[in-house]
């Protein structure tokens, strides 16, 4: 698939994630892995997101974290995106 590039910013982190994402074969998964810094751990940590085209006028975005205790990778955000006529 192709291939991208993307930083990710908000007002609810304290720094910028630099990702690079792969479009799926089909055109409707786009799956990003982004390297960013734990604001508790303040040691590099990774994000992965997956942003799925669910029908002609909607989109979900699903985020995983990795918990700074246990290791594990957790879901932390899930939007569902439908577009008004």
């Amino acid at each position: 698939g192709q291939k991208f590039q993307a930083v990710w910013v908000d007002n609810m982190t304290t720094g910028m994630m630099v990702g690079t994402g792969e479009l799926s074969a089909d055109g409707k998964t786009m799956t990003w892995n982004y390297q960013t810094n734990c604001p508790l751990t303040k040691k590099p940590t990774t994000m992965r997101e997956i942003e799925t085209i669910t029908g002609p006028n909607s989109k979900t975005l699903e985020m995983w974290g990795i918990d700074p205790k246990s290791g594990k990778e957790y879901k932390c955000t899930f939007i569902e995106f439908k577009k008004q006529s």
